[in-house]
């Protein structure tokens, strides 16, 4: 096995951190299983619960977030779902790259190595920012690989991030301390929606003492490619959102994508999955057609 490339400044910024990955995941809210599947770039940690004999859900998360994002949403999408929430293998979490992916397609390629070793066939998507950006890739890519796609405030995608987002988050990395994580956090978030401290603290660490492998940053898709992506599609933004024009997001998906189902998430920033959860998990499973 070749050697892996360190996500971390030193050993011991790697375990302070996976010590709060594993408290973070104590909230996870019905049992599990972990597993690693390897591929050609890395060996991918998948996060597996839920319904054994149902249909097979994948959850992408977004960047500095890991697969414990997905808390707030596992128990009530489990109950008719078998879920396989998976670290992006060049994030920070508990899955380990060996050679970096050069384009978008790469990135598709690594999820459909996971999906083969996980041996399921045609499974849903959900992906929340970078976690939305893969999914996209993998729809337009490998489109006869999987099911229905749910995109949650995809990164980029459909336009590009703001100006004001990269200020924020470069100065949450280049200075990364406490106070400044936690207000780039508490900037993404729409007033009253804090996470629990056990994911807040895992998330801070991510960015204070990680060192994300995303080689392939969040492109905008051009119509073109759009239009191409017949996959029965679910996007939810929030009302709030901070890292582009929300409803010019939703309205250029609706002209483009000939499939989509598009929705403003109310009170909600970024982390719709986590803000507002009883909304999104409703409106997945309604799209899944369950609810």
């Amino acid at each position: 096995m070749p050697e892996s490339i360190s996500l971390f400044k030193n050993a011991k910024n790697e375990e302070k951190y996976m010590a709060a990955y594993d408290k973070a995941l104590k909230l996870w809210p019905i049992p599990y299983e972990t597993t690693f599947i390897p591929t050609k770039i890395g060996s991918t940690h998948v996060i597996v619960s839920g319904n054994r004999e149902g249909k097979p859900l994948v959850m992408l998360h977004g960047a500095a977030a890991s697969a414990t994002m997905w808390y707030a949403n596992v128990e009530e999408l489990g109950k008719n779902h078998r879920i396989f929430a998976v670290d992006t293998v060049t994030d920070i979490g508990k899955s380990k790259i060996f050679s970096l992916p050069k384009t978008r397609q790469d990135l598709a390629d690594w999820l459909v190595e996971v999906l083969n070793g996980l041996e399921i066939e045609k499974p849903h998507l959900v992906g929340l920012s970078y976690g939305g950006f893969i999914t996209m890739s993998v729809a337009y890519y490998n489109p006869d690989l999987v099911d229905k796609i749910v995109m949650l405030a995809p990164a980029a995608v459909f336009e590009k991030l703001s100006m004001t987002f990269w200020i924020q988050a470069f100065s949450a990395m280049l200075l990364p301390f406490k106070s400044r994580i936690e207000g780039f956090l508490k900037w993404m978030t729409a007033e009253g929606n804090e996470q629990l401290n056990a994911y807040r603290d895992q998330f801070i660490l991510a960015m204070g003492l990680g060192r994300s492998k995303l080689s392939i940053m969040p492109s905008v898709f051009s119509d073109d490619e759009l239009k191409s992506i017949e996959k029965l599609a679910l996007l939810l933004v929030g009302d709030h959102e901070v890292i582009y024009n929300g409803p010019r997001v939703i309205e250029r998906a609706k002209q483009l994508m000939p499939n989509v189902q598009t929705e403003l998430v109310p009170n909600c920033g970024h982390g719709v999955a986590m803000e507002q959860p009883e909304f999104v998990n409703s409106r997945i499973l309604q799209f899944l057609g369950e609810g």
